[in-house]
């Protein structure tokens, strides 16, 4: 269950930023001359690194509030695999908030929608609305759903405001009864990356090798979840973060680019130390990815992508040499 709503999340947020409705950039300021922060556009600027910590945010909401006992998994024709309509819709809700928290509602939504809803609260917007939250809905439904409910347009506008209606409520639901503050900001990964900023202060990695720790971390988490790891991981406040970051910089550290010129960081590092407890869970995930290998869902995006430029610390190589590393460090 928890797999297959990530895997939406993700596949959501894809097409999303893929089309331009959702703005990911990380620019230096609101005005195009100011450009793009260059450490962060170069690291991060892949969906699939969800750099602004969406889709992990996204996923621990669904993880207390969307997946319930309710959820329910069921297979139509040749796809064995389909989530029901009412945890899709909830999983809409949770991608909805989690990207205004992380981005302020950085979207690029089309107006299309005329009326001005004063009688439901909405703004008095004279160039109309975007009904966002009920787009995000519309686009977890399947093709057989999107053709019962009609077009998503301003000449089917009763069907979008009765499903729009329905997500707000959903939406409300969700920010009062669960602490999304603490879910959103202190996560697994976003611990993650507090950990890898202290290595940086500490001088024990530079801002490269850094920053390309955290383009992997999640690859990890994705192979966590594949593995029926992550409840484990993201529960032990302890340890689990520090593991994502142990497996990442061993891949980092053992990785041996095959174009040299086009890697960022120089090749064989010597990792951050780690504890034993660290390090074997850290073994398991590179064990687990191995395992993965041919995931769909953990190889989604730029970690499937053999031409991207950190595609080389998460190739089966590297996994291997860091498995390996790790093994010679006592791990077995």
């Amino acid at each position: 269950m928890l797999q297959l709503s990530s895997h939406a999340l993700v596949l959501i947020y894809n097409t999303l930023v893929k089309a331009n409705a959702w703005d990911a950039r990380f620019l230096r300021g609101p005005r195009s001359r100011h450009g793009e922060r260059k450490l962060a556009s170069t690291y991060l600027a892949e969906d699939a690194v969800d750099g602004w910590n969406v889709v992990i945010g996204a996923m621990e909401l669904a993880r207390a509030w969307a997946i319930r006992m309710t959820s329910d998994v069921t297979a139509e024709g040749d796809d064995p695999h389909r989530l029901d309509r009412n945890t899709r819709i909830r999983l809409a809700v949770c991608i909805n908030l989690a990207w205004k928290f992380e981005r302020s509602t950085y979207s690029y939504f089309s107006k299309r929608f005329t009326d001005v809803g004063e009688a439901h609260g909405w703004p008095n917007l004279e160039d109309g609305h975007t009904r966002e939250l009920a787009f995000l809905g519309y686009g977890f439904l399947y093709p057989g759903e999107q053709a019962a409910i009609g077009d998503f347009s301003d000449e089917n506008r009763d069907q979008v405001k009765q499903l729009y209606d329905t997500m707000l409520k959903l939406e409300v639901d969700l920010i009062s009864t669960v602490p999304l503050f603490s879910m959103l900001t202190n996560n697994v990964q976003t611990r993650s990356e507090s950990l890898i900023e202290q290595l940086y202060l500490d001088k024990e990695i530079t801002s490269a090798v850094g920053m390309t720790i955290r383009s992997i971390l999640p690859f990890f988490v994705r192979v966590a979840v594949c593995a029926d790891l992550y409840k484990t991981v993201a529960s032990n406040e302890e340890i689990g973060h520090e593991a994502l970051v142990c497996a990442a910089s061993y891949c980092v550290a053992t990785a041996v680019p095959s174009d040299p010129e086009r890697c960022t960081i120089d090749a064989r590092r010597r990792p951050p130390l780690f504890c034993q407890d660290v390090r074997q869970v850290a073994h398991t995930l590179l064990s687990s990815a191995l395992t993965y290998t041919e995931s769909t869902y953990a190889r989604f995006g730029c970690y499937g992508d053999a031409s991207w430029v950190g595609h080389v610390y998460v190739s089966n190589a590297t996994l291997c040499n860091a498995r390996v590393a790790l093994r010679s460090a006592g791990v077995r």
